[in-house]
């Protein structure tokens, strides 16, 4: 299984991205990419570009964590079609806040 994680920065060099994901044969094959920081230009979530860079075969899912100014900040995931049996459609699950665990710290 090959994985790659990628924190993109917001999106904020989507072209250089997209062309390294097309011409650099680290990417090719991959079954699983994370990404960190994607954002949602122009309406297109920066995962649905990458994915179509990847090709055909491959889907996303993205779901934004916190808005920074203006530009949605997410997290995604890029999978082949194939590489996993999902039975349902991805979802956004919300964890608790910070205020409402308590983390005790342990001194060294």
């Amino acid at each position: 299984m090959r994985i790659c994680t990628w924190n993109i920065h917001l999106g904020r060099r989507l072209d250089r991205i997209l062309e390294a994901v097309r011409i650099h044969p680290d990417f090719a094959g991959l079954d699983l990419m994370a990404l960190q920081e994607a954002s949602v230009p122009k309406g297109r979530t920066d995962a649905e570009a990458i994915a179509s860079a990847l090709g055909p075969e491959y889907r996303s899912f993205q779901a934004t964590a916190q808005l920074r100014g203006e530009r949605s900040q997410a997290n995604a995931l890029i999978w082949r079609q194939g590489s996993f049996e999902l039975g349902r459609s991805p979802e956004v699950v919300t964890l608790p806040g910070r205020g409402e665990i308590q983390v005790r710290r342990v001194g060294m």
